[in-house]
């Protein structure tokens, strides 16, 4: 009966020692998993973006540094600076939260600053191809200003998983209510 009690103590201890061991391993398994599936729409620090703005105006974005919780990306005349957290993608100036997350087809939000406007995910699979090449996965964003109609006026943001912001359209009435193209992407390089 001794040597019983004392197989079942044996084993109840090694028990004890593999179980957490076990838990652990797939614990960290599993966050290591998460980590490698979370996808970032942050612009790579490590890159040059050039964009054609409204056609005709090519600037060359690069980082420059991270003041408090954006990265701040610089050209010749112009700057801005962009984070990520859990919630979403926010720039610095006055649209506020770009992307919001987790990222969910038709998840919708107003936009955090005084635009007041109406953001919603309308895709979130989409292969779009710009000048810099062709990016799949991409999430299109629809903004709709607060006095506008869904379908007579609006923007299309498209966002790269691993690259930001690739392309910014508008339609309405200012363009003749055809597809007019802010902001395309048309390099993207090693620094």
């Amino acid at each position: 009966m001794k040597s019983i009690f004392k197989i079942v103590i044996a084993v109840v201890l090694i028990l004890s020692m593999i179980i957490p061991f076990s838990t652990l391993t797939t614990s960290a398994a599993s966050q290591a998993t998460e980590a490698k599936n979370k996808v970032s729409y942050l612009m790579d620090k490590k890159k040059l973006y050039t964009y054609m703005i409204d056609g005709h105006i090519p600037m060359t974005y690069k980082f420059q540094k991270k003041v408090g919780q954006y990265d701040y990306w610089t050209e010749s005349e112009s700057s801005f600076g962009i984070r990520e957290t859990k919630n979403g993608l926010f720039d610095d100036g006055w649209r506020g939260k770009l992307l919001a997350y987790p990222v969910k087809l038709n998840k919708s939000w107003n936009s955090s600053k005084d635009l007041g406007s109406n953001l919603k995910i309308i895709s979130i699979k989409k292969k779009v191809k710009v000048k810099a090449g062709t990016f799949k996965n991409v999430v299109v964003v629809k903004e709709v200003m607060p006095e506008g109609n869904e379908n007579d006026e609006y923007f299309l943001y498209y966002y790269a998983p691993n690259v930001g912001s690739i392309l910014e359209t508008y339609y309405g009435e200012l363009s003749g209510y055809k597809t007019y193209k802010m902001k395309e992407l048309i390099k993207i390089k090693n620094k």
